[in-house]
């Protein structure tokens, strides 16, 4: 039954995706503070490795110390695998430099809340805000969004408050539903039935 709904979430992530540019990517590796090379899996440019340079803010450069403690900490937070959320720039999509402009988001976990990681960046001294012309405005970034589910059977009436873009809230609740679906399957796994 889990699987699918997850299926049909991630069809409708995939309808939503073509309008608005939304991606539900596996970090592949931390370029430094602010950069981060992610893999598409559903949504913008699935199946593809790209850069992705977090929007509006600025890390400082891997060149000096405090650059090499913000990469550092942006890995900690994001390390090798983790599922990530981006909400691509609408106005522009990449930077000069061909990177993807984005504010990304994790699922935290054990909970429905996902975690701003641009506003994150800065709040914990790692970056600074720079309110570069694309679509955001740093100014009414949150760090977290508590999501829930109002019917465990209509997953896909998932709301989140504030109100994010719909392809966020299919791929978030795609995310959730996965990650569910994941730990089902080692319980499985573990206990020896299949």
């Amino acid at each position: 039954m889990i699987a699918v709904i997850l299926l049909f979430l991630i069809i409708n992530a995939q309808a939503y995706a073509q309008d608005n540019l939304t991606s539900l990517a596996e970090v592949v590796r931390v370029v430094d503070g602010d950069t981060v090379i992610v893999r598409g899996l559903e949504g913008f440019n699935k199946g593809q490795e790209f850069r992705v340079r977090l929007a509006d803010v600025n890390a400082p450069e891997l060149s000096t110390q405090e650059g090499t403690i913000a990469k550092e900490y942006l890995s900690s937070i994001l390390g090798k695998n983790r599922m990530v959320l981006l909400d691509i720039d609408d106005k522009y999509i990449y930077d000069r430099y061909g990177r993807v402009v984005a504010v990304m988001y994790i699922i935290k976990d054990g909970s429905s809340t996902i975690i701003n990681i641009n506003w994150f960046l800065v709040n914990e001294g790692y970056a600074i805000y720079s309110d570069y012309d694309n679509e955001f405005n740093p100014n009414e970034w949150v760090k977290e969004i508590e999501c829930y589910s109002i019917d465990q059977a209509d997953a896909d009436m998932l709301r989140c408050i504030p109100e994010l873009p719909m392809p966020i809230i299919a791929l978030s609740t795609a995310l959730l539903l996965g990650m569910i679906f994941v730990s089902v399957r080692r319980i499985h796994l573990h206990s020896g039935t299949y």
